[in-house]
């Protein structure tokens, strides 16, 4: 069902609070966690087939020429918090998504 957009639009809000300087980086941590862990209960609920391209979206989002350096490095600080929390929920499963961000890491 298309619920799922509609969840991950949000989460991409919140996942952008990391850039916002009017947020107080305070509870920053604790709200940037609880929204992965909602992202990666959603995950677990979706098939390969829709998991793969809210994964690409994440990424390219993460990867975002049209905002700022400084919030663009806010954007991959959390998309690699993402990716912690997929690798250690799907492990052996998510090591094929690998090579979609290898040159992220690489260039870091």
């Amino acid at each position: 069902s298309a619920y799922h957009a509609k969840v991950f639009e949000f989460l991409l809000r919140i996942f952008d609070m990391r850039g916002n300087e009017e947020i107080d980086i305070s509870n920053l941590s604790n709200v940037e966690e609880m929204a992965i862990n909602s992202f990666l209960d959603l995950c677990l609920k979706l098939n390969e087939k829709a998991f793969n391209p809210l994964f690409l979206q994440i990424l390219v989002w993460s990867e975002s020429e049209q905002i700022n350096t400084k919030n663009r490095l806010a954007r991959r600080i959390t998309f690699f918090n993402i990716v912690h929390s997929l690798t250690g929920a799907l492990k052996n499963v998510f090591v094929p998504y690998f090579s979609h961000f290898i040159d992220l890491s690489i260039s870091l």
